[in-house]
């Protein structure tokens, strides 16, 4: 990513950046955040659309806050069909070739997924499942335990 020429960024004058890692260059719309300060969920929640690599945790968090991913290929990761099927399937994301990724042809994803808008969240009650499959599987193994 550092061979990116990140000063184009600049060329969306419309659209304000921000990330974690500094970026060579220093464009003007472009925004180092910590994680510290302002949490990766909430940069995600608080997004019109994340540009990233697609993986299972910017994934769920996209969905989770209807926000539309644009990502790149990683055809590296033995997931990736799954998860960018499932991102085609809904429409919630927008591929881009490593080429336009690299050269920041954007363009036509960030009018795409804008036009669209965000999607419906998806809502998740994950923490609840886990939290009660624990405990049948501690009820069913029929030992002392702390829950009753």
């Amino acid at each position: 990513m550092d061979s990116m020429n990140w000063s184009r960024l600049e060329q969306f004058g419309e659209w304000e950046f921000f990330g974690l890692h500094e970026i060579p260059g220093s464009p003007k719309n472009f925004h180092l955040v910590s994680k510290k300060e302002f949490r990766y969920q909430d940069m995600i929640a608080s997004s019109d659309v994340m540009l990233s690599k697609i993986g299972y945790g910017v994934y769920a968090e996209c969905l989770l806050n209807g926000t539309p991913l644009i990502y790149l290929p990683r055809e590296d990761f033995a997931e990736y069909p799954v998860l960018a099927g499932a991102m085609e399937k809904s429409g919630t994301g927008y591929c881009l070739c490593r080429e336009d990724y690299y050269n920041l042809n954007w363009d036509e994803a960030l009018e795409t997924v804008l036009s669209k808008g965000k999607s419906e969240p998806v809502s998740s009650c994950g923490a609840a499942d886990c939290a009660a499959e624990i405990e049948n599987i501690i009820r069913n193994r029929g030992h002392n335990s702390l829950l009753t």
